[in-house]
């Protein structure tokens, strides 16, 4: 019986192959690098919400208060001046974070310059009466202390890039916002009926305005 011999492939059988391969690579590579930079972002923006949570419940002990109108977290009045913020969102940063950079009240080079939506919109975060650091991980956080304004307490307005001016400074991705609330909390009230307006408010927004409640409710995932 005469035996069978294989010849290999033909110079046109790889070159074939090798197409299909790149082909599928430039369909796969860059939504499984997408997804594990998303899944990265999500959890280093997990680690700061629950920082945030535990020390708002240390601090409020420490100070003896029953909310944070009772601290030198919270301006006495509605308009803070420079001195208002380093004594008020500086100090409580510095105290209860481990600071790497100290921006003060500017917010470069803590963060970027400039902020894209994911909807392409350019513009710069509003973290205009805040103080800047830049945590030991990398972490930039621009915080505006809550106020008394009329009597009224304004909760604090906090924005937080899980990478610091490194790319990609876009809205919903590496850059966020939240409020901490009189009692402490960060809490929200997310409604799922709502769940488009949510996602509408996250993607047009360069500093990720309603993203950090849109991914609790999706129980810590970006979808979208």
């Amino acid at each position: 019986m005469q035996s069978k011999k294989f010849l290999g492939f033909t110079v046109a059988e790889i070159l074939i192959a090798v197409t299909i391969i790149g082909i599928i690579s430039v369909m796969v590579v860059p939504t499984m690098y997408s997804n594990h930079q998303k899944k990265a972002f999500v959890l280093n923006l997990q680690k700061v919400y629950a920082e945030f949570s535990q020390v708002m419940t240390v601090f409020l002990v420490d100070q003896f208060a029953k909310d944070l109108s009772r601290t030198y977290f919270t301006v006495k009045n509605s308009s803070p001046t420079e001195t208002d913020i380093k004594n008020s969102a500086g100090k409580f940063l510095k105290e209860n974070f481990t600071v790497m950079e100290d921006c003060g009240t500017t917010m470069t080079p803590c963060f970027a310059s400039l902020y894209t939506a994911i909807s392409g919109n350019d513009e710069g975060i509003p973290c205009n009466n805040g103080y800047s650091v830049t945590l030991k991980r990398g972490t930039a956080i621009c915080i505006e202390p809550p106020i008394i304004d009329s009597g009224n307490f304004i909760s604090a307005n906090v924005y937080i890039d899980v990478n610091g001016p490194e790319d990609p400074n876009v809205g919903g991705r590496d850059v966020f916002n939240f409020n901490i609330y009189k009692d402490g909390s960060i809490n929200f009230k997310y409604n799922p009926s709502s769940s488009d307006t949510y996602k509408n408010s996250c993607i047009t927004s360069a500093y990720g305005g309603a993203c950090l409640e849109k991914i609790m409710s999706d129980k810590w995932k970006m979808d979208y």
